[in-house]
């Protein structure tokens, strides 16, 4: 999950989607987000997927490759204005980010498909392709630990406790 926009655009973990975390940037801070959804948030992550059906039969409206580490990553973005409430207060955009992983020869190696809201209007498909991919920096050096091996994503206790800003 990423995080704020106005002027500035605070990456979240995932597990801060949430209708008080979004109302609390907004309302509160006077920031925008940029959330992902995932399933451990299940009525914002259907939702989601129900607006972004539509969405991905076009062609993507951002595309980013890099070649390194042994193998290809390719970002194919997708971002528009949900049609659908997205059960998120403020949200003004919706986005598909497709990640393709291919080893040197282009042999595909894996896919994953983030659901990414933001609450600021007219973000392009190239700015929310940028933010995320700043952010699963820090996911991929700060939060895998806790992803993989403490499996913090799969822990519901936090659930109705409100905002909680603890890790950056």
């Amino acid at each position: 999950m990423l995080g704020v926009l106005r002027p500035t655009h605070d990456p979240k973990d995932a597990a801060h989607t949430c209708v008080e975390t979004a109302r609390c940037l907004v309302e509160d801070k006077n920031a925008d987000y940029l959330l992902t959804t995932k399933g451990n948030r299940s009525s914002p992550h259907a939702a989601a997927i129900a607006a972004a059906r539509d969405l991905i039969c076009a062609e993507p409206g951002h595309v980013h490759a890099e070649r390194g580490h042994g193998r290809i990553n390719r970002w194919a973005t997708w971002a528009a204005d949900p049609d659908t409430g997205l059960r998120l207060p403020h949200a003004a955009r919706l986005a598909v980010i497709r990640r393709d992983v291919a080893d040197l020869a282009g042999q595909p190696l894996s896919k994953e498909i983030a659901l990414v809201v933001t609450s600021r209007a007219g973000v392009t498909a190239a700015e929310i392709s940028h933010q995320s991919r700043q952010h699963w920096c820090i996911e991929n050096l700060e939060h895998r630990p806790r992803d993989t091996i403490w499996r913090e994503d799969d822990q519901q206790a936090y659930l109705g406790n409100g905002p909680d800003f603890k890790s950056p």
